[in-house]
């Protein structure tokens, strides 16, 4: 754990840095696209859960689940498109999409390293219907981008969950090595099993949720924050890598159109320590945050190319306490307390039309 603190108080000094310099220089400065009264009558909407809808909670008691595509009224980029009286909606967020499936989406020469293509392919196969219906996304997402007013975007959440596989294979290598007691070596044998077979299935966030909670009651808790951790940091690197790619691609399509990006949000805050450890998951993670969001305002800060609105605030169901999480559906809650809520949605809607 020793090394992933520090590597944290140090990422935490250089995002104390970049605030000082960058934040409050671009609070100041909207992009030249927006202009009050302006006519959008055709928003295409690029980007992940946060903006399908996903765990909204409809009227009778149940929650959005997998889209495939489907436009939800309630959620923000919805609700923007009818605030601006729109009618053309191209809607291009699907659950669990990243910034590789986002840039394979957009450039189809694009490869995403080796770390990230494994969990990328089962993305585009469980959330986007596969690759014969992600080809054909390829090639009507520029048409949409070049005949639209409005630009609605938002990723960068799942690079965080896209190489649970990988470190966590690593771990198990690692403790099958020294792990003496029979009864934990079955135990982690298994737990290979399930989240070799959850990122199979396309559910890294599961897999996530999987380790976290199967770890902590076998005396694993330090092992399992750590590889979520580097897990986190290895996705926060490639978050870095593709944004401004993501960026300048959309813009040289269109560069007349204005662009809205929301912020990431850590819908992990709340969540509290492991049992056996001190650890924080969602405190763990604040700073890798801070950092993505960093990225996309200094992004914005050399280039202008969209205006930024910050919903690091917006409304989400609180965590229950942490036993309650481990005895229970662990991921139901991950879920759904790193989603908005039906009314944070609304929050978001308004901070955007206000914006443009």
């Amino acid at each position: 754990m020793k090394h992933w603190k520090r590597a944290v108080c140090l990422l935490t000094t250089w995002l104390l840095l970049i605030s000082m310099c960058v934040l409050p220089s671009v609070a100041k400065t909207p992009s030249s696209k927006a202009a009050s009264g302006r006519n959008y009558r055709t928003v295409t909407v690029i980007g992940d859960s946060l903006a399908t809808g996903y765990m909204i909670r409809n009227s009778d008691g149940t929650y959005v689940e997998h889209t495939h595509g489907k436009r939800i009224r309630a959620a923000w980029p919805s609700r923007v498109a009818d605030g601006v009286n729109a009618t053309v909606y191209n809607n291009y967020a699907r659950e669990g999409s990243g910034t590789n499936e986002i840039l394979r989406l957009l450039d189809p020469d694009y490869e995403p390293d080796a770390y990230f293509r494994e969990v990328s392919d089962r993305v585009i196969e469980k959330y986007f219907d596969g690759e014969a219906e992600f080809a054909k996304s390829q090639k009507q997402v520029r048409k949409d981008i070049q005949n639209s007013d409005l630009i609605l975007l938002n990723c960068g959440s799942n690079d965080l969950f896209a190489t649970v596989n990988t470190v966590f294979r690593k771990l198990m290598n690692n403790e099958l090595d020294s792990v003496k007691a029979q009864a934990k070596r079955k135990v982690l044998l298994q737990l290979k099993e399930t989240v070799d077979q959850l990122v199979a299935d396309g559910q890294t966030a599961k897999a996530w949720a999987t380790i976290y909670q199967v770890l902590s009651t076998i005396n694993m808790a330090d092992d399992a924050v750590e590889a979520l951790l580097e897990c986190a940091a290895r996705g926060y690197l490639n978050f870095q890598k593709n944004w401004g790619r993501i960026a300048k691609t959309i813009h040289d399509i269109n560069p007349d159109a204005q662009v809205v990006v929301i912020s990431l949000f850590n819908g992990t805050q709340g969540l509290g320590a492991l049992p056996g450890t001190n650890v924080s998951l969602g405190n763990a993670l604040d700073p890798i945050f801070d950092g993505m969001n960093a990225r996309i305002v200094s992004c914005n800060a050399v280039h202008n190319y969209y205006r930024y609105i910050d919903i690091t605030k917006v409304e989400h169901p609180a965590w229950p306490d942490v036993m309650t999480m481990l005895s229970g559906d662990f991921y139901g809650y991950m879920m759904l307390c790193t989603h908005p809520t039906r009314n944070g949605h609304k929050w978001i809607a308004g901070k955007v039309l206000k914006a443009i």
